[in-house]
């Protein structure tokens, strides 16, 4: 068989680097929806004193951190999958 069968045609190049792209905005909007719970969870128990917000912040950290991880273990899952797929 001639290697140059199992090559990408130029029009699947472009659509995994389409596809690239977005895994890279979907990351980067992970990121900032995780930046942003925990900046309001910091908030919370930087600012306000008492049970209620205490635990509200504290919740909000651990799920800004949860989507953090999250997010990126998706965006590395989704870069092994484009990358095998285009493998020739």
């Amino acid at each position: 068989m001639d290697p140059a069968e199992h090559e990408p045609t130029i029009a699947q190049k472009l659509a995994a680097d389409r596809t690239r792209l977005a895994n890279e905005r979907t990351l980067l909007a992970y990121v900032r929806t995780a930046l942003g719970m925990l900046v309001v969870g910091g908030s919370l128990l930087k600012f306000f004193d008492g049970g209620l917000t205490n635990a509200l912040g504290a919740a909000f950290l651990f799920s800004g951190g949860a989507i953090a991880v999250l997010g990126f273990y998706r965006a590395v899952r989704t870069q092994r999958a484009i990358n095998r797929v285009m493998r020739p």
